[in-house]
């Protein structure tokens, strides 16, 4: 994608996985899908029961992704479950850990961006649960919060604070006085843990003052609370979030796209949707990225950028093309609504006059599409260098641009 636009979301903020170590969760990648109440289900038995307990996308305002802890390819967000551990644990921690053997959930949830007219909302959202199979275990666990916590907050007990108001059975209130749950951020973070029969949940909003978050948490703890009396799966579907990002009221400009799946009629693979991206400030612009095999090292990935015309030009009068081709030849290619321009070059060459040189490499190929208000940029990226054995690459060809740029179309955006 042209120069990693919009790249703010995912892969960049791989370092709040630190809120999943803070709240003690070793990773863990098995799903359990059984709709048992928690206050009479045995977490041993049902071990990731907790996941039914947490926060949904759809619970919170527009504009919220779930965090992804690096990699540009679902599923992974961050949003696991496994056993609740803790370093060098504390006396009183250490014996309800061994006891009970605790296992719980966690979603990490980030604001791209704010829909205006709405509530002021956090940047971030962490919600957890843990479904501890009695309510002894469930109250002990309340009793140790405190301690549990300071796995987040840099090894200092957060000071505990009045709740607003009691969510379930019986509410804690923690403040983070100097959160560093985001890069680069030092905020304030508001942390609820509330019980529910045998079940705990967590909230984590950060913001600029304790107010704000304190009602932010309680709000959201309201909507999980709502899972905790009545778990049910949290579906693929639920948590869905590719299209966030074309969302942004304050994009105002086209976005063209292949649709999700991209079926071409020619032979070509289909493509699949796997992220999108975009940035307003200084100048309006998104990009989207497809894969013809999800989840596979050897999967060919597409990337789409989005440019407004007046930024395309400054670009390609200043640094040229935003792929990489070396002696790249252009082959017009006129459309219904535009034009294209497909690029055929090499991953290396030295150029002379005459464009041509030794040390080629591999033939590459590059399209830029005109439309009316935006120009798009398609480039096939190299999957796996380190591969054993060759990768397919069929839209890395002339067919493959020609066929991208014959397919893309206006997305529909939904009115604010």
């Amino acid at each position: 994608m042209a120069r990693g636009r919009g790249r703010i979301g995912r892969a960049s903020l791989a370092t709040a996985l630190s809120l999943a170590i803070g709240l003690g969760l070793v990773s863990s990648h098995t799903l359990d899908e059984a709709s048992a109440s928690p206050a009479a289900t045995s977490s041993a038995a049902t071990p990731n029961l907790s996941k039914q307990l947490l926060l949904r996308l759809h619970d919170l305002p527009r504009g919220y992704i779930l965090l992804d802890p690096g990699s540009f390819l679902p599923p992974a967000p961050l949003f696991d479950c496994a056993r609740i551990a803790a370093a060098d644990p504390q006396p009183r921690l250490a014996a309800f850990l061994k006891r009970y053997t605790p296992r719980g959930c966690l979603a990490g949830y980030l604001r791209l961006f704010q829909v205006p007219g709405e509530e002021p909302a956090p940047l971030f959202v962490g919600s957890a649960a843990a479904e501890l199979g009695s309510v002894k275990a469930a109250e002990a666990g309340m009793t140790v919060s405190r301690e549990l916590l300071t796995h987040l907050t840099d090894h200092k007990p957060p000071p505990q604070m009045r709740p607003p108001e009691t969510i379930g059975e019986a509410t804690r209130l923690f403040h983070w006085r100097e959160a560093k749950i985001i890069p680069d951020r030092v905020e304030k973070a508001s942390i609820l843990v509330w019980r529910w029969g045998s079940s705990l949940g967590v909230i984590v909003a950060d913001g600029d003052s304790f107010a704000a978050t304190d009602r932010a948490a309680v709000e959201l703890a309201r909507r999980q609370q709502k899972h905790l009396e009545a778990p049910s799966p949290y579906t693929r579907e639920e948590r869905d979030d590719r299209e966030v990002a074309l969302e942004d009221p304050a994009l105002e400009l086209p976005v063209y796209w292949l649709g999700d799946p991209f079926t071409p009629a020619n032979g070509l693979p289909r493509l699949f949707l796997t992220q999108t991206f975009s940035a307003t400030q200084p100048f309006p612009g998104a990009g989207l990225s497809y894969t013809d095999r999800p989840n596979s090292y050897y999967a060919e990935i597409v990337d789409l950028g989005i440019w407004t015309p007046q930024e395309w030009r400054a670009f390609r009068a200043e640094e040229g093309l935003p792929f990489y081709l070396h002696c790249p030849k252009p082959h017009r290619l006129d459309l219904p609504g535009g034009r294209a321009i497909v690029y055929a070059g090499w991953s290396r060459q030295r150029c002379n006059k005459r464009g041509v040189g030794k040390e080629r490499g591999s033939r590459e190929y590059g399209a830029v599409v005109h439309f009316p208000e935006v120009v798009v940029t398609v480039e096939a990226q190299d999957p796996c260098e380190d591969c054993l054995g060759p990768v397919e690459r069929p839209y890395n060809s002339f067919k493959g641009m020609a066929t991208i740029a014959r397919g893309l179309a206006p997305r529909f955006r939904p009115a604010p």
